[in-house]
């Protein structure tokens, strides 16, 4: 096969993941239903992928895939113990599946070609950010928080945190100064985001994110550019305050506790009823009682003496133990470990940014599910390119 259609097929398939992306994000304004063009066509794109290039399943992938496994364990125990809650843990494990059909061969152009990858990346996260804004002017009503166009506040949280990280990576990765200044347009719209969701852990995060990452931003950004940044950012900022006052009113009420303070007594009730679904069968404690069942209609029974709030185990690390068991959290705490530990091993600077958004993740793990979210895993999977890429670039310099 030439270059140039190697060049064209990774075309095609980036493009279609983007748009299919776009277009799952966009549903709520969009109104298109469950888009399966979006679960066909990524099945299709791999098996092009597979009989068309050299595939190499790296450590970190199969780390990956070791917890996925692991996950999956779980749904002996729905067959056994809770068959009424099949349907709802075979539909996410579904979704899980799909969703690292589609990531692997994703993750084999990223490594041939990052910096292709990288362009569609930056307009995939304007679109989001240009979508969003339009969103919360002209559709949003101001009733609640604001959710934007991927699922719910927190969730879509942490998809634009994700974003943000993206983007820097793609300042590190392509040095033309014109297209810095494009992504830093995004980047500010991105923040202006996040702001709006009202998603208290992803505002907290940031801070998290942008501690760990201050070597880099330290080391490669001169004295002037912090200043204009900083000036377009708090500008922006003001303007954005004084221009959605209502915004501004609802983030004071959730940070000082008037609003969403009933959300942390739920989440305590949640994880009551967890230990009452394992109390139950104590054998589930080892491999769980199946993927996501805390969202199925049989969990509601297990709020005892508390009125069947029936809502789900918002708390990942606490519903992988209650859902997946302790094995499915070891495996988890291991793919965590080999990743830290390979960015500590790394002699790239841009690890610090790397380590900041890493434990942005597993701090946001202990406030939302995001077992079978797409970003998460995408997280996951970039985290990894990135330390595989950057890696491969130092020993690329030292030959």
């Amino acid at each position: 096969m030439n270059s140039a259609f190697k060049y064209d097929l990774r075309t095609i398939y980036l493009s279609t993941f983007f748009v299919m992306l776009l277009l799952y994000g966009l549903n709520k304004v969009l109104f298109i239903g469950g888009l399966k063009l979006f679960y066909l066509t990524i099945p299709l794109l791999y098996s092009i992928y597979l009989f068309k290039y050299q595939f190499e399943i790296t450590k970190e992938i199969k780390v990956i895939l070791f917890f996925v496994f692991a996950l999956s364990l779980s749904t002996m125990n729905t067959l056994i113990f809770h068959d009424g809650g099949l349907h709802a843990v075979l539909s996410n494990l579904q979704r899980l599946y799909i969703v690292l059909l589609m990531l692997i061969p994703l993750y084999g152009f990223y490594l041939k070609d990052d910096k292709l990858f990288n362009i569609f990346l930056v307009i995939y996260a304007t679109e989001v950010s240009f979508a969003n804004i339009y969103y919360y002017f002209f559709v949003y009503d101001f009733a609640d928080r604001f959710e934007g166009t991927f699922g719910g506040s927190n969730e879509f949280a942490y998809m634009l945190v994700s974003l943000i990280y993206y983007v820097y990576y793609v300042f590190y990765r392509i040095p033309n100064i014109k297209f810095k200044w494009l992504f830093t347009i995004a980047l500010i719209l991105l923040h202006i985001v996040v702001l709006i969701t009202l998603s208290r852990t992803a505002i907290l995060g940031m801070f998290i994110f942008y501690f760990f990452a201050s070597p880099y931003f330290h080391r490669h950004t001169t004295k002037w550019k912090k200043v204009m940044i900083v000036v377009a950012f708090v500008t922006i900022f003001l303007f954005a305050l004084d221009s959605l006052g209502k915004t501004a009113e609802l983030m004071i009420e959730r940070f000082t506790g008037e609003r969403g303070a009933s959300s942390l007594g739920s989440r305590t009730f949640e994880m009551l009823a967890g230990i009452n679904l394992l109390a139950e069968h104590p054998i589930s404690v080892l491999f769980g009682n199946g993927m996501s069942i805390s969202g199925s209609e049989i969990f509601p029974a297990f709020y005892r003496g508390m009125g069947g709030l029936g809502t789900r185990i918002h708390n990942s690390y606490f519903a992988m133990i209650v859902e997946n068991g302790l094995f499915s959290v070891f495996s988890f705490v291991y793919v965590i470990y080999f990743l830290l530990k390979q960015i500590y091993f790394m002699k790239d600077d841009f690890k610090y940014v790397i380590l900041g958004f890493t434990i942005f993740t597993i701090s946001f793990l202990s406030t939302i599910y995001l077992l079978y979210f797409l970003p998460f895993w995408m997280a996951l999977f970039m985290i990894s390119a990135h330390i595989n890429i950057l890696n491969n670039k130092d020993k690329r310099e030292t030959t």
